[in-house]
């Protein structure tokens, strides 16, 4: 396991909510999963943080001063397009959950049911299917690559144009 503790952003508004997912978090805390928590209030702070630091993952409320509903997490999302978001969700609405998830999210909670260990691992597969989730749109744009290139190469016999076109799609 890495030694370096997981960087997580939280971004709510409400300071007892704030305070219960850190509880839980403390909680469920151990040699095998240390973090370190950033909590801002609004997604404008959350962006500003995101361009200048490193995180994990954020984890985001959807009724926020500044945004609200899918509208948080496609802000967010096109701030940090490579982090997992877990939503916090103040309602058991398994709709918005799906629209969530169909939006970029990896995982969602309601708020009142956290449970450290269950929030702990949510936020390491979260994290895990991210990275598995930017592996694959990287292969995608490989094979991308060189299908053009192929294209270009038995397009012509030029050899000087191929080289050129070899040296294009390199660049």
């Amino acid at each position: 396991m890495n030694d370096s503790p997981t960087r997580l952003l939280l971004v709510q508004d409400h300071l007892a909510d704030a305070g219960l997912l850190r509880a839980a978090l403390s909680e469920a805390s151990s040699t095998n999963f240390a973090f370190r928590l950033v909590h801002v209030e609004k997604v404008a702070e959350a962006i500003a943080l995101l361009q200048e630091g490193s995180f994990d993952l954020i984890l985001l409320d959807l009724s926020l001063p500044d945004a609200h509903g899918m509208d948080a997490i496609m802000r967010v999302k096109e701030a940090a397009p490579t982090l997992p978001i877990v939503v916090v969700m103040g309602l058991d609405d398994e709709n918005v959950a799906i629209d969530a998830m169909r939006n970029g999210a990896q995982d969602y909670w309601v708020k009142g049911q956290v449970d450290g260990r269950l929030l702990v691992r949510s936020i390491r597969y979260a994290i895990e299917r991210k990275k598995a989730d930017v592996q694959i749109q990287q292969q995608r744009e490989r094979q991308a690559i060189l299908h053009e290139v192929n294209l270009a190469v038995t397009s012509t016999l030029d050899l000087q144009a191929v080289v050129q076109i070899l040296l294009d799609e390199i660049a």
